[in-house]
């Protein structure tokens, strides 16, 4: 499975890419969102970590980016401050989850899963 990370925390984004690596998966990172739909469109990412505090732009504005061009593709949006604007309908949209930072690979993989078989439960 492929994850790209978008994260501008270079110790935070190493320690989950160092995990995924090392569960078999591959993984691209990005730094700011304007990179985002580019990765997307040239690696074809299975699942998008999403920083929401990036230095250029909100994850919730690159999440809305994604979801026009790339509607089914699994969003996980990371926070470290809890709550965030947007945060409710992010939420509610379909193949997108929030976790809370700082969370474990199997907390990270529990979503994943959730996330893929959402897209065989719903239309």
């Amino acid at each position: 499975m492929l994850f790209l990370l978008v994260e501008d925390n270079e110790p935070a984004a190493a320690a989950v890419a160092w995990a995924l690596t090392d569960s078999g998966h591959e993984v691209q990172i990005v730094c700011t969102g304007r990179e985002v739909l580019g990765m997307i469109n040239h690696h074809h990412p299975d699942v998008v970590i999403l920083d929401i505090t990036l230095p250029d732009v909100s994850g919730v504005v690159v999440a809305k980016w994604i979801r026009k061009d790339h509607p089914a593709l699994p969003i996980i949006i990371a926070t470290g401050h809890g709550a965030f604007d947007g945060m409710d309908e992010m939420v509610g949209q379909r193949r997108t989850a929030v976790v809370q930072k700082p969370y474990s690979i199997e907390v990270l993989f529990g979503l994943v899963g959730e996330l893929m078989k959402d897209s065989f439960t719903r239309p």
